[in-house]
């Protein structure tokens, strides 16, 4: 089970689980509870900030409720989520109590594929979490190297990009509701192997 806290900005102002006027850590107590009673249950597997604030202080303010809920088993681990400011996340991991266990991220172009973001990820044990893994990646879907690898072990160019994307140590994040694609997703995820030409040759497209 998975929950955010999201900052007023990316709020609908028609359903904020929390009051606005109150501090930062009063709207973390407040959102928290919202989840827990919508998921009728009394902890979450994950509490991700849905985004840094846009001071580091007060990303800090956040993170520092959270690590309280993380202290009374409410969450079991910590996370962040569109953080895409290396330096941001540096300070953040550094700042930090309880480390973030995760970082969920869009991976794709114009982000630069998170190359630094990913290195320090994997140094320090964080998970990095990919959504819009396929939507946010149609060129790569249908790139030769894609397509050949597809048609080589008989796959869908979708189930070949995530089991590349684990081979890189990134954890593709799946919204699918389609029971057979659901099946592809976790056949890529426990038992298709690239070669490591195929991964070379995909790896270089990511520029």
């Amino acid at each position: 089970l998975q929950t955010k806290y999201t900052p007023i900005r990316g709020q609908d102002p028609k359903n904020v689980p929390y009051d606005p006027s109150k501090g930062l850590a009063e709207q973390v107590r407040e959102s928290i509870q919202a989840s827990l009673r919508n998921l009728e249950t009394t902890y979450v597997d994950s509490l991700v900030m849905h985004s840094p604030m846009e001071q580091h202080g007060d990303t800090m303010i956040v993170w520092r409720e959270f690590e309280k809920l993380h202290g009374e088993g409410v969450a079991k681990q910590l996370g962040m989520s569109n953080q895409y400011d290396f330096e941001g996340f540096k300070a953040l991991y550094r700042d930090a109590v309880v480390k973030p266990s995760v970082l969920q991220n869009r991976f794709y172009a114009d982000s630069g594929y998170d190359v630094a973001l990913r290195e320090f990820c994997l140094e320090n044990g964080v998970k990095y979490q990919s959504f819009w893994t396929l939507t946010g990646n149609p060129q790569l879907l249908k790139s030769s190297p894609v397509k050949e690898a597809a048609k080589g072990l008989g796959k869908t160019p979708e189930q070949v990009f995530f089991a590349f994307c684990i081979s890189q140590g990134i954890t593709p994040l799946t919204g699918t509701s389609d029971t057979t694609h659901m099946k592809q997703d976790l056949e890529a995820a426990s038992s298709l192997q690239l070669s490591a030409d195929q991964i070379k040759a995909i790896k270089a497209l990511l520029k």
